[in-house]
């Protein structure tokens, strides 16, 4: 489970394989992750963007970028923390995602924070 504190915002992600929701024969390996972010700031913070790269195996690179999360914008104040899940997609047995979250202070400026490279692994590759 790889964790990366950036700027005072610790990222934990925690990755499992999706058996229902994939097709191995058609090739289409899909991968669910759960994000935690903890703020171990003294000020809130606003997750205002995401930037993800996901890599398969077969040299694929796909970047995905937008607004906030899940549809939400989450606030998170000094010592909480944001979880939420989500999926991904890609056509080979192992990959990895890694990315950035931009982030917004109370005083309005911003920065990013890193998110720590994870990898997606269909179980039957590790036998």
């Amino acid at each position: 489970m790889p964790i990366l504190v950036t700027k005072g915002v610790e990222i934990k992600v925690v990755t499992s394989f999706s058996v229902r929701d994939s097709d191995i024969m058609g090739e289409q390996f899909v991968f669910r992750y759960t994000v935690r972010i903890t703020n171990r700031n003294s000020f809130a913070i606003k997750l205002l963007k995401r930037r993800w790269q996901i890599f398969d195996s077969l040299g694929m690179m796909n970047i995905v970028h937008g607004d906030g999360v899940i549809g939400q914008n989450p606030i998170i104040e000094p010592g909480a923390s944001y979880e939420y899940s989500s999926w991904s997609r890609i056509k080979s047995e192992i990959g990895e995602m890694q990315g950035a979250y931009l982030m917004e202070k109370d005083s309005g400026d911003t920065f990013w924070v890193d998110i720590p490279i994870f990898e997606l692994i269909y179980p039957g590759k590790l036998n």
